[in-house]
């Protein structure tokens, strides 16, 4: 969905269209609040990765380029494109942000802080995960996620319609947090764009 310049009416009918149940934005202020701490989380990150990847340069300068280095050199080799691609994760996550769209789903409960939103999916803190009310995620959910543990409790004890997954399976994916699909894909929790 694409919201610039578009009257909040409109906002709240393609947001009922993607599923998301939309009372107001959050405010511009708090929204650009929040976009400032998601950022610097992943600005930090991405400052990490590339200090890890700067030490990885140089151990690999330390080993000689012939054969006798050769297994040695390709481990390392293995260990700096993995630290590129977290880069690019880190940085698609700053990217994310900066374009972000700040909407509370009327479902989400109001003791939940804005800054644990991303639109129709939020972060608890009491149970360590991310309920989701995506109807897509909701409806698509393979049978060990609906099934975990996790999500049977909380469906017998909160039970608001929304689907919990473990935080220790979350990833971010542009800013927003996603789960990683049979496929190896990313799937975000949240209704977006």
């Amino acid at each position: 969905m694409y919201f610039s310049g578009m009257s909040v009416r409109d906002i709240s009918r393609q947001c009922k269209r993607k599923g998301i149940l939309v009372d107001n934005e959050i405010p511009k202020e708090e929204a650009d609040e929040i976009r400032q701490k998601r950022a610097e989380k992943f600005e930090l990150e991405y400052v990490k990765v590339e200090k890890e990847l700067e030490e990885l340069k140089k151990e690999l300068d330390n080993y000689p380029n012939n054969l006798d280095y050769k297994e040695q050199r390709g481990k390392i080799w293995n260990l700096i494109d993995a630290k590129k691609k977290e880069i690019l994760i880190a940085k698609s996550n700053v990217d994310g942000i900066k374009e972000m769209r700040m909407l509370r789903d009327s479902r989400i409960p109001q003791n939940i802080p804005k800054e644990n939103v991303w639109n129709d999916c939020y972060y608890d803190e009491n149970w360590k995960g991310f309920v989701t009310f995506n109807e897509e995620i909701l409806e698509k959910a393979r049978p060990e996620t609906k099934d975990s543990e996790l999500n049977k409790k909380f469906q017998k004890e909160v039970n608001n319609g929304g689907m919990i997954i473990s935080e220790e399976l979350i990833r971010f994916h542009k800013g927003y947090p996603a789960k990683l699909s049979t496929l190896k894909n990313l799937i975000i929790l949240a209704t977006i764009e």
